[in-house]
């Protein structure tokens, strides 16, 4: 099913998530999380919410990579981005 996400309102994309059978716990690092979270900093209209939102992707994407490649010395928590 084709939809455009970014025409969507907030209460579209949920219904449209809930059919597709999309989790929207965002919390857990694994890759439908950050291409949800993702797609939704690039609909945010907020400068200072999307650049929180682009820090965030980082943050998961440091993490997803502790996670496939089981590091002693994990690098998401000796790195964590921050927005200042």
């Amino acid at each position: 099913m084709a939809a455009d996400l970014n025409a969507m309102g907030d209460e579209a994309y949920a219904r449209w998530a809930e059919q597709m059978g999309i989790d929207l716990d965002t919390t857990t690092p694994n890759e439908e999380n950050i291409v949800r979270l993702f797609s939704e900093t690039m609909r945010e209209t907020d400068p200072l919410a999307k650049a929180k939102g682009f820090v965030d992707v980082a943050n998961m994407a440091l993490a997803m990579a502790d996670k496939t490649l089981g590091s002693q010395v994990p690098v998401a928590k000796c790195l964590v981005l921050d927005l200042h």
